[in-house]
């Protein structure tokens, strides 16, 4: 490993954690772990302190990296802020409220994308200089693949409950439009935009993904009414119901091949740092003492004395 693919890591698990914010919009009956939450947490307020790699980035690039800084403040402090709104803790439990679901999305889908472009820019760089390693390629490509399969498995799965929605308040309004069906009707637009965002700048071939995306714009095409397959809605809920599973094994096999990369690439960051701290420490005690390390020496010395 060397210096240009550790700075790279820095910048690309904050990447991963913006990632796995999505496990919020997916229910689970026994909940979610509060030590993860608060490592997401974590992780992801030290990368906006002073000398992380994404904070050095992010000044130097000026009044881009501001926008993009006080994007990530503000996905920090919807989800993970001590005054968080869409996601918190409660009584030693994460709660999370629904109703910022389509919020945590665009911010997700966004942030996650910008990430993925600034290391594909180091990575290009590193190229050209002859600081590559094939190692950080394959992982930034491998969790590429993953997010792209884990995020349309969300957006298609929130695209259905806001369909159940949408078609309940139309049902009570005896098909009259009212401000609730409209606002349901307007987060549907915007997830199905979602969906189409991450679909675009996929850029690559895997027969799974394709099968599901496939799959996804016909099941689309079933909810607007392009297509129809009876007049009873059980065929559609049955179509939803295997996307999800098709979806939801693209996430098993992706996931897979990105684990089995990124073991391999921490093991050599634990190296790597061991490595670099043995130097510091060995250039630190060979360099001659300063006038100030003499002084605190002397008064070492003295404090043995006492």
């Amino acid at each position: 490993m060397n210096a240009t693919t550790r700075y790279v890591i820095d910048i690309y698990q904050v990447s991963v954690i913006i990632r796995d914010t999505l496990e919020y919009l997916v229910p689970r009956k026994d909940g979610y772990k509060v030590e993860v939450y608060n490592q997401r947490k974590n992780i992801i307020k030290i990368a906006l302190s002073k000398n992380h790699a994404l904070d050095r980035f992010l000044t130097e690039n000026k009044e881009t990296g501001e926008k993009i800084r006080n994007n990530i403040q503000d996905f920090y402090d919807m989800v993970y802020g001590d005054e968080s709104r869409a996601v918190f803790v409660e009584n030693d439990k994460v709660v999370v409220d629904n109703g910022y679901s389509t919020q945590v999305l665009d911010y997700v889908i966004g942030l996650h994308e910008t990430l993925f472009d600034i290391c594909n820019g180091f990575i290009k760089h590193a190229k050209e200089t002859n600081n590559y390693e094939e190692e950080l390629g394959l992982l930034v490509e491998r969790e590429n693949h993953l997010y792209r399969c884990v995020s349309s498995m969300v957006i298609t799965d929130q695209i259905h409950r806001l369909f159940v929605e949408f078609n309940k308040a139309m049902r009570e309004s005896k098909g009259q439009a009212t401000p609730q069906s409209n606002f349901i009707s307007n987060e549907l637009r915007k997830n199905v935009g979602f969906f189409r965002f991450v679909q675009d700048h996929a850029h690559y071939e895997d027969d799974i993904y394709k099968l599901a995306v496939d799959k996804s714009k016909y099941v689309l095409d079933l909810m607007s009414g392009k297509e129809k397959l009876d007049e009873t809605g059980e065929g559609i809920r049955k179509e939803i119901l295997n996307l999800h599973t098709l979806w939801a094994r693209a996430v098993v096999l992706t996931e897979a091949e990105w684990r089995g990369i990124y073991q391999k690439v921490v093991n050599d960051l634990i190296a790597y740092d061991k490595e670099m701290l043995a130097k510091r420490q060995a250039a630190q005690a060979a360099a001659p003492a300063t006038e100030e390390t003499k002084e605190e020496k002397a008064e070492e010395k003295v404090e043995e004395i006492k």
